[in-house]
């Protein structure tokens, strides 16, 4: 029988997740607004094709540098795009509960 999860350790998942699909750091994630998310026309590889590719274009907490990083598909269906201001919509409450959750695998 499959263990239910809480809502919390579903919201540490989504962080866990979305850093995994990004290559970003949880307190980098916390301060992504919606204004980081840039619609940008790319060209494909290999081809005069262009296409309209969502981005993160965000300054790096750590670094203070400033990153593009195109959202791939798993990465979009964790954050709410509906919603237009503010933070992405990973919520968490208990940011010292996270490193416990994914330690222990829920």
């Amino acid at each position: 029988m499959a263990k239910q999860i809480t809502p919390a350790e579903y919201n540490v998942l989504r962080y866990f997740l979305f850093g995994c699909y990004t290559g970003l750091r949880f307190q980098d994630i916390k301060n992504i607004e919606y204004s980081c998310i840039k619609n940008r026309l790319v060209q494909e590889v290999g081809s005069s094709k262009f296409t309209n590719k969502l981005y993160i274009e965000l300054n790096m907490h750590k670094t203070g540098f400033t990153v593009k990083i195109p959202l791939m598909k798993k990465a979009l269906e964790l954050i709410d795009l509906k919603k237009k201001d503010g933070k992405i919509g990973l919520p968490t409450k208990n940011w010292t509960n996270i490193n416990s959750l994914l330690s222990r695998g829920f």
